[in-house]
């Protein structure tokens, strides 16, 4: 610190003096003294590396190698020597019979060094004597199995059956664990094949002595055999692994053993497996006990209240509940189905069973504050008693599948299971059953809405059956059935604050109302004559408009029903009632107006202004559940978009009541059809952006034809229709169509995209059509052959055969 600061006068810019360079020497002596203290302590011999060593063990094994080297190196010595006396005199017999000597010592010493170099190859010894270990362990286990085979076993007192089980999990863990490191050794390293192996031999006693342990505290002679004789397999099994794993020796080129090492490890991993599962499946064991004390602890969190979680409605939680309960009782009666057949398999099940009670359990605290939850809870509780037996039964089955007392129990408990299942879900349909009607409700709304849709289609082709009545002996119907309808509405809005049954009530009297609204709407729109069309669709557009109000307003009922006055579903509530007293309001003024020729215009156009608007609130508010549309599709939307502009310009310029009325009708389903496509056209986009896109546009189109309707609803109150105001809004929907056809050019990816109306990819399809049938015409062609002249022949004899008869 005293240096920087005595340097720091000496930085670039400033003026350097005597005095401090002085300065900065004086600081620096300091600090060179220092460097010098820590280099010499880091040089002291107390911090010196100290030199790796070879053990004694090391240098006994590398002795008889390097004493094997040094014997080759000897007699090569002396055999070189005498063949160099035997060149210098090669007559000479005694060097001659000395060399035929050395030669055999140089080979036994050749001999001896492979030998020598064979036997200390890394891992060799270790997996003999990890061989000889588990051979002493498996024979110690042997004698346990015959003593338990003459019923001489005696309990071992040294611990408890899942002390010993304990033991065996530890042991069979380890092994486990140690399989697949032993496995690489073996096929390519072989300096750790020694330290696996030896790892792996210290867990063969304990795993015996548990095994003998744990079949001692058994009382079936039949378990004791089985768990005997899944053991001894997994002896077997390693001892493969470890002879397998030598004959390797962590050569990476013996590629024919490899596939062998690899079935060896996966057998004893399937040996433990069934050794585990063999004990843990035992009816003294504590996994039986663990499972009905999961069941026990689930059943007393039934009171507690649950955390705050994610708020989801009523009818998802019992949903969930069903699906839980189901999944009870399915496992239970699989049990009764394989008891016999495949016992195995029990276990598992049981194992379901306690973690569906648990998620049950875990779902009905979720429903505690909606109505009726408390005959729901008791049902739950109840379930509990038999599945906790059917679970401890199935233990015993397992062990023991001839056992056809045990087999019986577990059917009872099977049905005991069934019955407290079927509790559970009538307690669900009594606390439901509000939302059970309006669920049905809204699946018959639809329905209406489709036939009245259809009812729309013949009335624009001039089809729809007239049955000769006047529509002034239908509009009293339809006005009061659609004045009935508004009290069902305050009844649903009520019933969302009350209990079951109103609600039930509530929902079951509205979707009577709509199906006799319905009816009258369609007999006044049929009694109207066929100069009346668009009035005809007008009507029919009006009701479906109720009906599809009414649909979310049962929705926003059945999801607000049992709520809180200040939860985000009340909200909606009370929009969907807006909405529905808005879309009877326009019925009736549409009823009334039926007949009025002079005004029908106006009319349709403020239909189809609240249409698209309620449209574009579905299209900003609900999720993208609508059927996939392909870019093709959104193209020819887009062209019904235009094909209704150019309409409804020229109603406005003509101002007639019946053009409007049209182009009114036109615009709604072409707006409708448009917003349907391009939710289901963003389904196939590639990302989120061009998905966000493709329903921004389809937004804007409706949006602006929209705004066109309503200049043309205030001009014709006016009377007093611009054209250029038309032409403007008619330029800012073709702008939006155009950018709406850019995004189905670009859901085709670009520049594979080709325009399906072009009249060159029309010519080129119709030409490549032309030349696959030609071809096809063509092979057909090769394959005939001419007849027969035999077939010719008898023919000809035929005829004439049958001359002189005629």
């Amino acid at each position: 610190s005293s240096g920087i600061n005595a340097e720091w006068p000496l930085r670039p810019g400033t003026k350097l003096t005597p005095e401090h360079q002085a300065a900065c020497r004086a600081a620096a002596v300091p600090l060179i003294e220092s460097v010098e203290h820590l280099k010499n302590f880091a040089l002291s011999p107390e911090f010196a590396p100290v030199p790796a060593r070879i053990s004694s063990e090391g240098r006994k094994g590398q002795q008889c190698v390097i004493d094997a080297g040094n014997k080759l190196t000897s007699t090569s010595t002396k055999l070189m020597s005498v063949s160099r006396s035997l060149v210098l005199n090669p007559n000479d017999g005694a060097n001659m019979q000395l060399l035929i000597t050395q030669a055999k010592a140089v080979s036994n010493s050749v001999k001896d060094l492979l030998d020598q170099v064979k036997q200390n190859v890394p891992g060799q010894k270790p997996c003999d004597q990890a061989i000889e270990k588990l051979r002493g362990a498996q024979t110690e286990m042997e004698q346990a199995a015959i003593s338990a085979t003459a019923g001489s076993l005696a309990p071992l007192e040294a611990t408890t059956l899942q002390g010993y089980q304990t033991q065996l999990e530890s042991a069979t863990i380890e092994i486990k664990d140690l399989i697949e490191p032993l496995a690489e050794s073996a096929k390519s390293h072989p300096e750790r094949l020694g330290h696996n192996v030896v790892t792996m031999s210290l867990y063969f006693e304990p795993l015996s002595r548990a095994t003998i342990g744990a079949a001692s505290k058994l009382t079936d002679m039949t378990r004791q055999q089985d768990l005997f004789s899944q053991a001894r397999t997994l002896m077997e099994a390693m001892s493969d692994l470890l002879k397998t794993s030598k004959d390797c020796g962590g050569n990476p080129n013996a590629t024919t053993l490899h596939p062998r090492l690899e079935e060896n490890v996966e057998t004893v991993t399937e040996a433990i497996q069934d050794l585990r599962m063999t004990l843990e499946m035992a009816p003294e064991s504590g996994l039986s006990t663990s499972l009905i004390e999961s069941i026990h602890q689930s059943r007393g969190l039934l009171h507690e209240p649950v955390a705050d979680t994610v708020n989801v409605s009523v009818m998802t939680q019992h949903e969930a509940i069903l699906t839980n309960a189901r999944a009870v009782a399915r496992a239970s009666q699989d049990m009764v189905g394989k008891a016999s057949i495949n016992p195995d398999c029990l276990s598992n099940l049981a194992q379901t069973i306690s973690e569906q009670y648990g998620l049950l359990v875990e779902n009905v605290r979720k429903c505690a504050d909606s109505p009726g939850s408390e005959p729901l809870r008791d049902a739950t509780n109840q379930l509990a008693d038999p599945c906790s037996e059917l679970v401890r039964t199935s233990a015993v089955v397992q062990s023991n599948p001839k056992d056809t007392i045990s087999r019986r129990e577990l059917s009872d408990h099977a049905k005991g299971v069934a019955q407290a299942v079927h509790h559970i879900v009538q307690s669900l349909q009594n606390s439901s059953q509000g939302t059970a009607a309006c669920i049905e409700a809204v699946t018959v709304i639809h329905g209406i809405t489709g036939d009245l849709d259809t009812m729309a289609m013949f009335a624009r082709s001039g089809t729809l059956d007239n049955p000769g009545e006047p529509f002034s002996t239908h509009r009293e119907n339809i006005l009061g059935t659609a004045k009935k309808l508004v009290e069902n509405t305050k009844q649903l809005v009520a019933g969302a604050a009350s209990d079951q049954q109103q609600l039930k009530n509530a929902a079951i009297a509205a979707q009577g109302t709509i199906i006799g609204l319905a009816e009258a709407v369609k007999l006044g729109a049929g009694a109207l004559t066929l100069d009346d069309v668009e009035t005809q669709v007008m009507l029919l557009n009006a009701c479906m408009d109720v009906a599809k109000a009414l649909a979310n307003l049962i929705d926003s009922t059945k999801d607000a029903c049992g709520k809180t006055t200040d939860d985000p579903s009340m909200e909606q509530l009370k929009s969907s009632a807006k909405e529905m007293v808005q879309s009877v309001s326009s019925l009736l003024k549409t009823v009334k107006s039926a007949e009025d020729k002079a005004s029908r215009g106006t009319r349709a156009l403020e239909i189809t202004v609240d249409a698209v608007s309620n449209d574009i609130k579905i299209l900003d508010n609900a999720t993208l559940s609508a059927a996939p549309a392909t870019p093709e599709d959104l193209i020819r939307a887009a062209k019904e978009i235009t094909f209704a502009t150019t309409k409804a310009v020229s109603a406005g310029n003509t101002a007639k009541q019946d053009d409007i009325a049209a182009a009114g009708n036109m615009g709604r389903k072409a707006i409708n059809d448009m917003l349907a496509t391009c939710k289901g056209a963003a389904l196939n986009a590639d990302n989120e952006a061009l998905k966000i896109k493709v329903l921004q546009s389809g937004r804007s189109t409706s949006m602006a034809y929209r705004d066109m309707l309503e200049y043309m609803c205030e001009a014709l109150s006016a009377n007093n229709t611009d054209s250029n105001q038309l032409r403007e809004h008619s330029k800012k929907i073709a702008d939006c169509v155009t950018d709406l056809i850019e995004c189905a050019k670009e859901l085709k990816s670009g520049a594979d995209w080709v325009n399906p109306d072009d009249p060159n990819v029309i010519a080129e399809n119709e030409l490549l059509n032309a030349a696959a049938s030609i071809e096809a015409a063509a092979k057909k062609l090769s394959l005939l052959q001419p007849r027969k002249k035999t077939k010719k022949e008898k023919s000809t004899d035929c005829d004439s055969a049958l001359i002189p008869l005629l």
